[in-house]
């Protein structure tokens, strides 16, 4: 009998193909193991779905030695944070603790990034409107800011872009892969401001065929003060073939595996969604190479289990240690699918951002 310690799971003609293999090599940066196929299996869906339960029945036994094994391999920082999806590091715990200051109610949301050999999960969006924050909303929006060194022609900027403002969000990335000055061991701190497009606005920009800006994002790296400035432009009513062409603009050239990942995105959640009700939006980076999307899940009743096989493929283009990617999905599986951004990022590489579990925050 010869063993497997490495599979993989497609489908093929309405049915599941499994290979099983052995990892024959080490690793390429930021890529999986070689492996040599040793048996191919094709299965129905009824008989796929036996044999998920019959393994569930089988490993029972031994789930807890299991996840006791999985625990002593991780990091115990990386544990942690993928155990914890709430949890955060102390500057993000800070910048919460100044949130919950402008004791006004908030939605905590956090999010995870994969990116080639990288899962960054201490990432999370603090939402508050701003007509719920007392005295001087801007000002004290932007005392927080001061607080993590936001840079003198940012703060400028969203000072005047306060006036168009209904919503501020506060965010916060302590794991690498997404500071502009590209500095691994910074803290990136972020502050948007979320326009309210009027019915009437959106429906005059989808008959020119013109985008809406929705938010207008500053971001910057907490130590050196390098930062970027985003517009994210909402491309109203439009049906899913239109952002399917805009998709394969957006991806054109290199790898199209992401490209298929991101339209895969698209048609789970275009039968859920009216085409007047899809927030499909861009992002515009001026001076950087970035070209990115996001598609809101929210309203489309979908739990992050339902987008698993996505998450998968996901794991497998960019190399992810399948145990670590996984202790992560258990934790979040049945929290609401919020939304799936994903892109070529300033550095050049391909992302996908997952945001999951938005919960409403009251004041003490």
């Amino acid at each position: 009998m010869a063993r497997a310690d490495a599979f993989k799971l497609a489908v093929e003609d309405a049915a599941l193909l499994l290979e099983f293999g052995s990892v024959v090599g080490p690793a390429p940066l930021g890529g999986a193991p070689p492996v040599r196929v040793a048996d191919r299996i094709l299965l129905t869906p009824a008989a796929a779905q036996r044999l998920v339960f019959s393994l569930q029945e089988a490993l029972a036994p031994h789930a807890e030695a299991m996840r006791a094994a999985q625990a002593q391999a991780m990091a115990p920082q990386q544990a942690a944070r993928l155990v914890d999806p709430m949890a955060v590091t102390r500057p993000g715990a800070a910048l919460r603790r100044l949130v919950e200051a402008l004791d006004a109610p908030f939605h905590h949301e956090p999010s995870f990034r994969v990116s080639p050999g990288a899962l960054s999960t201490d990432r999370f969006l603090l939402t508050l409107n701003i007509r719920d924050i007392a005295g001087d909303a801007p000002a004290r929006c932007l005392a927080i800011g001061d607080q993590f060194g936001m840079p003198p022609t940012a703060r400028a900027a969203a000072t005047a872009g306060f006036a168009e403002a209904a919503q501020v969000h506060f965010g916060f990335e302590g794991d690498p892969g997404d500071n502009p000055a590209g500095d691994p061991g910074a803290a990136v701190c972020k502050l948007y401001l979320e326009r309210a497009v009027p019915a009437a606005a959106a429906a005059a920009a989808a008959q020119a065929g013109q985008p809406v800006l929705r938010h207008l994002a500053f971001k910057w790296n907490a130590t050196t003060g390098e930062a970027v400035t985003s517009r994210y432009l909402w491309h109203p009513h439009l049906p899913p073939g239109a952002i399917a062409a805009r998709l394969d603009r957006l991806f054109d050239g290199g790898d199209g595996r992401p490209l298929q990942l991101a339209q895969a995105a698209l048609f789970l959640l275009a039968p859920l969604i009216a085409p007047a009700r899809m927030q499909y939006l861009e992002v515009v980076e001026p001076g950087t190479a970035r070209r990115s999307f996001d598609l809101n899940f929210y309203g489309s009743g979908l739990l992050v289990r339902d987008a698993q096989h996505l998450l998968a493929a996901m794991r497998d283009l960019f190399g992810l240690r399948p145990g670590a990617f996984q202790a992560l999905l258990d934790a979040v599986r049945m929290q609401p699918l919020g939304h799936i951004a994903g892109g070529v990022h300033r550095d050049g590489r391909s992302f996908f951002n997952i945001y999951h579990g938005a919960t409403r925050v009251l004041p003490r």
